[in-house]
């Protein structure tokens, strides 16, 4: 027995075309729903309390907490018809999502360092802030693969088919994550 042999990595079963795409899709859409819901509470909150959570934050603009609340709300209901869309739509506005996700984060880290908020109010802005990247990584991480994932023949790119075992995708024999 070769010695490299039992450092080989041993895979499973190769799964079809039509069972990575759903897989990929599915931790998309289930990646969007979650993002989604928290947006969507936090619009709520925003929405329905804006006096209590501008005391939070110390802004001064209640009418502002308010109205940002409210374009959380139809962001939420926008991510939310997304991840229950076909798979060619979720493709074309999953991006956007990330990009509307990308200027919150950005947004909010303009507004921390403007000095917007109290102590407290530009924690809690940083800690929604993280946690809204980590919402945009991963919907474009799981884009990405669920792009990745298509057959040849359903992929603009043209580029050819991926395998998908364990998880890790194969282009051309080479692994990728």
């Amino acid at each position: 027995m070769n010695p490299m042999q039992s450092l080989q990595p041993v895979f499973g079963a190769v799964v079809d075309d039509d069972t990575a795409v759903r897989l990929a899709a599915q931790r998309l859409r289930s990646t969007l729903r979650l993002n989604a819901v928290s947006s969507g509470l936090g619009g709520l909150l925003a929405a329905a309390a804006p006096g209590l959570l501008d005391r939070s934050l110390d802004t001064g603009q209640p009418g502002w907490v308010r109205s940002i609340g409210a374009g959380l709300i139809v962001f939420a209901a926008a991510v939310f018809i997304t991840a229950g869309a076909r798979l060619t739509r979720l493709l074309r506005f999953t991006p956007i999502i990330v990009a509307g996700d990308a200027v919150w984060v950005a947004s909010s880290a303009a507004t921390i360092s403007a000095g917007w908020y109290s102590s407290l109010g530009a924690a809690v802005v940083g800690a929604v802030a993280v946690m809204v990247a980590c919402f945009a990584a991963l919907q474009a991480i799981t884009w990405r693969r669920t792009r990745a994932s298509r057959p040849m023949s359903a992929r603009a790119d043209g580029a050819p088919p991926v395998e998908v075992a364990c998880g890790t995708a194969f282009d051309e024999g080479v692994a990728r994550s």
